[in-house]
């Protein structure tokens, strides 16, 4: 079992729980360790449940929520219980905490034991990115699984202002992982949209319910907005924007949106990029500014609210 904290942070970035209130989620977070340690699985749950009850109206907005509510999670993973463990995982990714590796693993692991071998490898995969093997430290099943269809060798890992490609498997020879080995040698920007587009042609229909139609969009308005062609970069956005996460089982986590944003901003049409950088920042709790171009359009963003 990967350890989780047995300190929960119990304010946002502008509140504090008043230390009655800190004190029962403390001590009924706790209670929940305790039984945690022991196997007494349903307890916990029961005891990481009453401590979220009590955070106050929009819990989400508290740093507390999170570990909460992965602490159920872990609970019902440790219980077998794997569907309602990836819900309570889901909520932590939604509630903005993307690069958490812990929440990254056990959404993988979740998805490997419900048989969605394409996000458990993309999960497991960004887990493993940030934080090595160590993380498998006690998950040695899921390790041999990513290794062998994986190759581990050719991962490196990106600090969070670069774009980090997930090899993802395809039933059309693994076109994501070809698309990424050959994205290794383009040498500028002309030569990735040349790529792109000889794999949007490869791609199958509905394009935007397909997981490496995700990536391709992505990289089109990327590599356009590089080379300064906005109106090209603002065509693939309107179209990322039909992007289907449903069908392919991603986590919204705004970065599509924070794209589009970028896109619109680039044109000139600031209006419609404050509402979506407003979406992007919301689903990812802000975090989409620490991608590529996050500096200036973080400040873009803050001097317009």
């Amino acid at each position: 079992m990967v350890d989780y904290p047995s300190d929960v942070k119990c304010n946002n970035k502008s509140m504090e729980l008043k230390d009655n209130l800190y004190n029962q989620i403390e001590s009924l977070s706790e209670k929940g360790n305790e039984a945690m340690e022991n196997e007494r699985y349903d307890e916990a749950i029961s005891f990481f449940q009453q401590a979220c009850n009590l955070l106050p109206a929009l819990k989400e907005e508290w740093e507390a929520y999170t570990w909460l509510m992965a602490s159920i999670g872990d609970a019902y993973f440790s219980k077998q219980e794997y569907q309602s463990s990836l819900d309570c995982f889901r909520k932590c990714y939604n509630n903005g905490d993307v690069e958490n590796p812990f929440i990254l693993l056990r959404i993988g692991e979740n998805s490997f034991e419900l048989n969605d071998s394409e996000v458990a490898k993309e999960f497991l995969l960004r887990a493993y990115m940030l934080e090595g093997k160590k993380i498998f430290k006690h998950e040695s099943k899921y390790f041999q699984w990513l290794s062998d269809n994986v190759e581990l060798k050719k991962i490196r890992k990106k600090n969070t202002q670069q774009e980090i490609i997930i090899q993802q498997s395809s039933p059309d020879n693994d076109l994501t992982t070809v698309w990424m080995d050959e994205s290794q040698s383009c040498k500028n920007e002309k030569e990735m949209l040349e790529l792109n587009e000889i794999f949007w042609s490869k791609l199958e229909e509905p394009k935007t319910s397909q997981s490496l139609g995700f990536h391709l969009m992505k990289s089109f308005i990327i590599n356009y907005l590089k080379l300064e062609n906005r109106v090209s970069a603002l065509e693939w956005a309107m179209l990322f924007d039909n992007f289907d996460f449903a069908s392919t089982g991603r986590i919204d986590s705004g970065e599509k949106d924070y794209y589009i944003a970028i896109a619109y901003y680039e044109n000139g049409e600031f209006e419609k990029a404050q509402g979506y950088f407003s979406i992007a920042n919301k689903k990812s709790k802000g975090r989409c500014f620490q991608l590529l171009f996050g500096d200036k359009y973080k400040k873009v963003f803050k001097e317009s609210v």
